[in-house]
């Protein structure tokens, strides 16, 4: 099996390679026929091949794959999975294809889910495939330097890929300019038809009232569609970085055209001579040169690109002036040399800076894309950030699969509690194979000495979000929530794991595999090995409002009762949305947990079961011998 992952994993590199190069016959990397492993690499290549062909402006559709390869339409996991990477591209491309087609074509249900999009910031969204056909698993190698990872892809599950750091950034970037735009020609169309007769600003004048109300309005709609979508492919945002910057570049023309060919202000000689004349051209550059600049600053763009666009808008005045001196009557020929000296001049030094930033710009952003790599991890965007570190959700540069990385930066790994700790939570993680328990797949070391490790990704809230967002919950879904974390703590218990940090905000829940409310366990970070070859020094360790009493004492040894206690606070929690003690301070919440009865559930909640109430208050005992002995013992009473 090994071999077999390792053989995938060659041809999908291999293919990965020459596709970004350009276009490939799929056929050359596919293994012979009788190969086993020939559908598995089929299925790769073929998601490939869509997504690098979508993304780069070739749409091709699924259907020409099926008749190319028929083995690939006979297998539904297959069809199954690359239905879905052609619906993500399209969806990166901007389309909005219709969800019936999918189960139409490939009797393959593709469900959006935009509360997942909002789990990941509104940067992406989050897909649901469901099928008639049952659920399977395929194991995929792919990590570099000869490790083999296992990861379980569920085949109802799957992300789609991140905006791309330039996509990201480039459509935050319109959304202020379109903004400030929007604001400031609103501005000046307001004022010129309170006052057409006046200047209102350098270079606005009450003709320019109805211009100035149409780019109003288009800038209005542009904000408006920039902010209302969270998700638009790169070509759309292009094009509405170029309709930005145009319609500026355009207004000012306008502008410029009506004072040299309407109004025809230099004509005749002017009184002061050339220092009127600087003056003029001066006011009339600064706007190009401004535009131009900011383009070249404010907008991610290579130099051929940024070089295209700023010689086209330095373009205009020069062009206008130009034909002013060449028409009669519209530019004292007097004035034609030194104006356009003047013209050529601004606009040269203008595009020269535009230039520069841009160039300078593009290479600190891809310093910065080096700096948010791990191995082979590229980070997308931060989710938390703690005393111990920081978690990002980040996506394999060859797998394309979202997880979640862990890390303690360099300034921290200096700290050698911490490192210790930061160790011992992925290695005791790692070591937990429980469904119920976020699964760790990676651990390293960067170039610059960070550290970090690789779980699973969950896009879903805590139980501590859960909570204060929708209230206590209901009494058979805390059971089903409980009865997944008795089953990992088991497991830990078993191997001689102690927690020591359970609580709702170390549990996640989520929807996968088109199952809802699973339970995942994180954060070991403060586990310990209990038994003859654990540790024996004990600090006081934990969340104050769910440690059991006998965590409290300095010196103390927990055991697996302990996490019980901790369970049993964060069920009391999630019937009736407050920890079982609430103290003003730490000292007095510690001393409660020591001395005082919580209040009854019972008291709190009368609907509740008594028998669901007697167990999660047995869990509260302040004797550890008066609780569940094991998690299995209290999984079996909720059930």
């Amino acid at each position: 099996m090994t071999s077999k992952r390792a053989s995938v994993d060659d041809y999908v590199a291999s293919f990965e390679d020459a596709r970004a190069r350009g276009p490939v016959a799929l056929e050359d990397f596919l293994p012979g026929p009788g190969d086993p492993a020939r559908l598995a690499v089929l299925r790769e290549l073929v998601r490939v091949d869509l997504e690098l062909g979508w993304s780069q402006g070739k749409r091709q559709s699924l259907e020409a794959y099926l008749r190319a390869f028929p083995e690939l339409e006979a297998d539904a996991d297959a069809v199954r999975d690359v239905a879905f990477e052609e619906y993500r591209a399209r969806i990166a491309a901007g389309e909005e294809p219709d969800l019936k087609e999918y189960r139409e074509r490939y009797g393959v249900e593709i469900a959006a889910r935009p509360q997942d999009a909002q789990a990941l910031g509104g940067r992406s969204a989050d897909f649901l495939l469901r099928s008639h056909v049952g659920p399977t698993s395929l194991t995929v190698g792919g990590i570099p330097h000869g490790s083999t990872i296992h990861l379980q892809r569920r085949r109802f599950e799957a992300v789609a890929a991140p905006l791309t750091a330039i996509q990201s950034l480039l459509h935050v970037r319109l959304r202020f300019i379109s903004f400030a735009a929007a604001l400031y020609f609103g501005y000046h169309a307001l004022l010129t038809t309170l006052n057409p007769n006046a200047r209102v600003g350098l270079f606005l004048e009450g003709v320019h009232v109805s211009i100035n109300w149409s780019v109003f309005l288009a800038y209005g709609a542009m904000t408006t569609l920039l902010w209302k979508k969270s998700h638009l492919s790169l070509p759309f945002l292009r094009g509405a970085e170029l309709l930005t910057f145009g319609i500026a570049a355009f207004d000012l023309a306008a502008g410029l055209f009506d004072d040299l060919f309407t109004k025809r202000e230099l004509v005749e000689p002017l009184a002061a001579g050339d220092h009127e004349l600087f003056h003029f051209a001066s006011s009339w550059c600064l706007p190009f040169f401004s535009l131009i600049i900011g383009y070249g600053i404010l907008i991610p763009s290579g130099w051929r690109r940024c070089l295209l666009v700023v010689v086209g808008i330095a373009s205009l005045p020069l062009m206008l002036s130009l034909a002013a001196g060449i028409r009669e009557g519209a530019l004292h020929k007097a004035f034609l040399e030194s104006y356009l000296l003047q013209m050529v001049v601004w606009m040269a030094l203008a595009t020269a800076i535009a230039l520069f930033g841009a160039v300078r710009l593009e290479a600190l952003r891809r310093e910065a894309e080096v700096s948010r790599r791990l191995g082979p991890y590229h980070l997308v965007r931060l989710i938390g950030a703690g005393g111990m570190g920081e978690v990002h959700v980040a996506e394999h540069a060859l797998l394309r699969r979202p997880c979640a990385v862990k890390l303690i930066r360099p300034e921290q790994a200096g700290d050698p509690y911490l490192l210790q700790r930061f160790e011992r939570e992925a290695q005791a993680q790692a070591s937990l194979v429980h469904p119920s328990t976020a699964q760790v797949f990676d651990y390293g070391q960067a170039e610059d000495r960070t550290f970090y490790f690789v779980m699973e990704y969950l896009p879903g809230p805590n139980l501590d979000q859960l909570v204060k967002q929708a209230g206590p919950l209901d009494p058979s879904r805390v059971v089903h929530i409980l009865r997944q974390i008795c089953g990992a703590l088991h497991e830990a218990h078993g191997r001689g794991l102690i927690h020591r940090d359970v609580k709702p905000g170390n549990i996640i829940v989520c929807e996968l595999g088109g199952v809802e409310d699973v339970a995942k366990l994180l954060d070991f970070g403060l586990a310990h090995r209990h038994g003859p070859h654990g540790s024996r020094c004990y600090a006081m360790v934990g969340t104050p409002e769910y440690m059991a009493p006998e965590q409290t004492l300095e010196g103390s040894v927990p055991d697996a009762r302990s996490d019980l206690y901790s369970l049993g606070a964060t069920a009391y929690f999630l019937l009736t949305g407050r920890p079982p003690f609430q103290r003003p301070t730490i000292a007095m919440t510690l001393e409660a947990h020591r001395t005082e009865a919580p209040i009854g559930l019972g008291e709190l909640r009368p609907e509740l079961p008594e028998s669901l109430s007697a167990a999660i208050m047995r869990c509260l005992a302040k004797d550890p011998r008066d609780r569940f002995a094991t998690a299995h013992e209290f999984s079996h009473a909720l059930g």
